[in-house]
């Protein structure tokens, strides 16, 4: 159940190893709320040479640099240089950093419909200087690999074989069945996901149902699924903004305690003190509803079920 024997073929190519940066990327994770962005390490720029270049972040995005020199050049403009205290310079910059980020925030979210309820990014390469909702911090992780972890025509075959009982001897058919199964239903290019557990912590707020989230992103023009690791994840490629914004409704239709309101320095009352852009559809449809039957995850077959520590045989004394 827990191990397994791996055959790799490696083939060396120069260029595809410079390539490889295309599939990995930056994650930037909010200090106050589950959002998340991701920061791809390059792109590829379609040139003839096949060459590839470091993203930049636009602004959108200021440096600490940025922020200073900013500050300085307007203190400069309407008034005299003079002497200034450290507490009136700190202000100043704080005052600063939340004037760019009001400008970021007040930004209009890129996005395209194609027409097919996909949404694509056209600023997807770069991230804010702050978290969009709480203002809080971003930590930054990885890089992580953002391409498919695996193969969709392998999952199907494998499916095929299972549904078709040539491996009905083994024991533990039922389990791979549920596995693949929650594993087909995924989306194969978004590597992340959020926990529904998590985001209402984050809000102090009784929790939907995962249909009639999933019901609001599909309403709303976006796709999702759930993951084979976590019943409660949801994966998604709509923006924070959108899933707090659905939330937002959420929590109107289903109000918090009026003290977490009071408490504006929490990320609970700085979300939901905003008013969402998005009228959230929590309706769910049929298609949602149904699915193939399969045991997607199964508990354990019995406490404490995991890898055992290595065997180590006791060594005979020499005589």
């Amino acid at each position: 159940d827990f191990y397994l024997r791996l055959f790799v073929r490696v083939h060396k190519s120069p260029l595809q190893v410079k390539r490889s940066c295309l599939k990995r990327a930056l994650v930037f994770q909010s200090t106050a709320c589950p959002s998340f962005y991701l920061q791809p390490l390059a792109r590829d720029t379609g040139s003839s040479d096949r060459s590839i270049a470091a993203v930049l972040h636009t602004k959108s995005y200021y440096t600490s640099e940025e922020i200073s020199t900013s500050g300085t050049s307007r203190r400069r403009a309407g008034q005299k240089e003079d002497t200034k205290s450290n507490n009136d310079q700190a202000t100043e910059k704080d005052e600063s950093i939340q004037e760019l980020n009001d400008q970021v925030n007040n930004k209009e979210e890129p996005g395209e419909d194609t027409g097919e309820g996909i949404h694509i990014d056209q600023d997807e390469n770069t991230i804010p200087a702050f978290c969009t909702e709480t203002g809080a911090p971003l930590k930054m992780g990885g890089p992580i690999w953002t391409y498919p972890t695996f193969d969709a025509d392998w999952i199907t075959a494998a499916l095929d074989r299972i549904h078709s009982g040539i491996d009905k001897y083994l024991s533990t058919t039922e389990r791979l069945n549920g596995v693949l199964t929650a594993i087909s239903e995924e989306l194969i290019d978004v590597p992340l996901y959020y926990t529904l557990p998590q985001i209402c912590a984050t809000l102090h707020c009784t929790s939907p149902k995962m249909a009639e989230i999933r019901a609001a992103l599909a309403n709303a023009g976006y796709r999702s699924s759930q993951s084979h690791r976590d019943p409660d994840a949801i994966k998604t490629d709509a923006p924070p903004r959108i899933i707090w914004d659905i939330m937002r409704c959420w929590c109107q239709k289903h109000p918090i305690s009026e003290k977490r309101m009071i408490e504006t320095d929490k990320a609970a009352a700085k979300i939901l003190n905003v008013q969402p852009k998005l009228v959230a559809n929590f309706t769910t449809t049929a298609a949602l509803r149904a699915k193939p039957k399969a045991r997607r995850w199964a508990p354990n077959p019995e406490p404490y079920w995991g890898p055992k520590a290595a065997a180590h045989g006791r060594k005979r004394p020499r005589h």
